[in-house]
């Protein structure tokens, strides 16, 4: 029986707060659902896989490894200049940040 003390506001809150506890007695079917549910959802049709390609031959070289040993290159030495002038690299990053900000 309610509290005569009690604010409506309160009462009404015990209230739905009693009859959610009787909705919320769950089966175990509905548990058992709840509990497997990501091995409910539909399987996806696509495939993530990514295709390797041909095979090369060992010694053979193509266009992807010269162009690894020219970004490789171009990294040490951007790594080197920085070494060499770091305020000057800094600078030339803000001023970069800068513009870029001022664009969006």
């Amino acid at each position: 029986m309610p509290d005569k003390s009690q604010s409506p506001a309160v009462r009404s809150l015990l209230r739905e707060q009693s009859q959610q506890r009787l909705k919320s007695s769950r089966t175990d079917l509905d548990k058992g659902l709840e509990d497997t549910f990501p091995a409910s959802d539909p399987v996806s049709a696509t495939h993530t896989s990514i295709s390797a390609g041909p095979v090369q031959a060992v010694g053979e070289q193509d266009g992807s490894d010269r162009s690894r040993r020219t970004a490789s290159q171009a990294v040490a030495h951007i790594e080197k200049v920085v070494r060499e002038r770091p305020i000057t690299a800094v600078a030339v990053v803000a001023s970069m940040a800068f513009l870029f900000g001022a664009t969006r």
